[in-house]
């Protein structure tokens, strides 16, 4: 050995002696001290060729010097660095079974499927070491994998269409309807901004950002246009191009007010009366009105204002066709009356 470089013999002693030393030493574990004698000798003997140290000078300092555990302590870190790892849980031992895979040796935790945030958001696990005799070694570790979202779900309208009303000649701004639609993604993902993407022919309604569909003009007249509809747009990321979209329809009735002014086919009217007519029909007058048919905006209403103080005559009203019924109610007295007539709106 005194022929050789210090590198030269290291090399040597580990590849003829320690490397045997290690070899399958864990089936060693337990032995009694007496049993590991002779390997110790073997090691301090090592050692010694290695250092140059004299055979009466004291052995730990120099396996000390060598950074060399002694036998014993070489076995037990065998045993230890042959524990292993493992992981319990949803996504482990759980379903889904084997989604998280932990390499025993470094610890790391691998992934070998896709997962669905919106299914299963976080993963909690247990983390355990164990000997090679699958005895605990230390105290279980908890284990959080939260998932991150991704943009991948659109928007879905809570109703395929939706309905909404308004009365004619309404203020700007007046609530008509408020959209609504659900995004299971989080955060802006799921912010969903409305806008309308077919005015249908008219420009009267809006729809602002948060879904709420409002008025834009002053002339909504339903004698023009008693319904429109709307097709409306759900977008996420807060309307961001590159957003996912969905579309529904927004239905808007518009509602009648009583803005239109009754009309007659004659300022004049004349009727005779034959004797014995109490009771019966005399007269019936048509009036026009262009708000909603069959509602009070539509449906007239008479008054004798003049010429009736004996009360010989009253109105009834046919409200299905919107005729004022002439009917004498009297014939005492009866000879030449002229009846002055008021419709009311």
């Amino acid at each position: 050995m005194h022929y050789l470089t210090p590198h030269a013999a290291e090399t040597l002693v580990h590849a003829f002696v320690t490397s045997r030393l290690d070899y399958g030493n864990s089936l060693l574990a337990g032995l009694p001290a007496t049993s590991l004698h002779t390997l110790q000798v073997i090691q301090n003997s090592a050692a010694r060729v290695l250092s140059r140290t004299r055979h009466r000078d004291h052995i730990t300092p120099t396996l000390a010097r060598l950074h060399w555990l002694p036998i014993p302590q070489r076995i037990e870190f065998k045993i230890l660095i042959l524990t292993y790892k493992a992981i319990h849980g949803p996504g482990a031992t759980e379903d889904p079974f084997g989604l998280f895979l932990l390499d025993p040796e470094t610890g790391k935790i691998n992934i070998t499927g896709i997962v669905d945030r919106e299914k299963t958001p976080v993963f909690e696990m247990i983390a355990q070491a164990y000997d090679r005799n699958n005895n605990p070694l230390e105290n279980r570790l908890p284990i959080r994998i939260k998932i991150l979202d991704i943009n991948d779900n659109p928007p879905v309208f809570t109703q395929e269409v939706f309905h909404g009303s308004i009365e004619e000649w309404s203020p700007l701004n007046t609530l008509v309807m408020t959209l609504n639609a659900t995004d299971p993604d989080e955060g802006e993902n799921a912010l969903v901004a409305y806008r309308i993407i077919s005015q249908g022919g008219s420009q009267m309604f809006s729809a602002q950002t948060r879904g709420t569909i409002v008025t834009s003009s002053l002339n909504l007249d339903r004698e023009v246009s008693g319904h429109t509809s709307k097709l409306v747009e759900g977008r996420d990321m807060d309307g961001k191009a590159g957003g996912l979209q969905s579309t529904a329809k927004a239905e808007i009735k518009i509602l009648d007010v009583n803005d239109n002014v009754p009309t007659l086919d004659k300022y004049e009217y004349d009727v005779s009366v034959d004797e014995n007519s109490k009771g019966k029909e005399l007269l019936r007058i048509k009036v026009h009105d262009q708000d909603e048919e069959f509602t009070d905006n539509w449906l007239g209403d008479f008054e004798i204002v003049e010429g009736n103080e004996n009360g010989n005559f009253r109105f009834e009203m046919d409200e299905k066709t919107n005729e004022g019924i002439l009917i004498l109610d009297k014939v005492r007295g009866l000879s030449s009356y002229l009846c002055q007539i008021v419709l009311w709106l």
